[in-house]
């Protein structure tokens, strides 16, 4: 994932997960985690980014 893919990325899933932009964009600059919570089940989904993610 790229931070360029951040915005498709929300625009996508905004109208059914709670889903924030700076948080994606903080846990591929810290190799850290994110999470997207489904609005209609409150499901929450935790993300992982791995050392050495970033795609040039």
């Amino acid at each position: 994932m790229r931070f360029a893919d951040v915005a498709p990325l929300v625009a996508a899933l905004g109208a059914d997960y709670h889903i924030d932009a700076d948080m994606i964009r903080d846990a591929l600059r810290d190799e850290s985690s994110f999470n997207l919570i489904h609005l209609d089940t409150m499901l929450k989904l935790d993300v992982f980014v791995f050392e050495g993610h970033l795609r040039p």
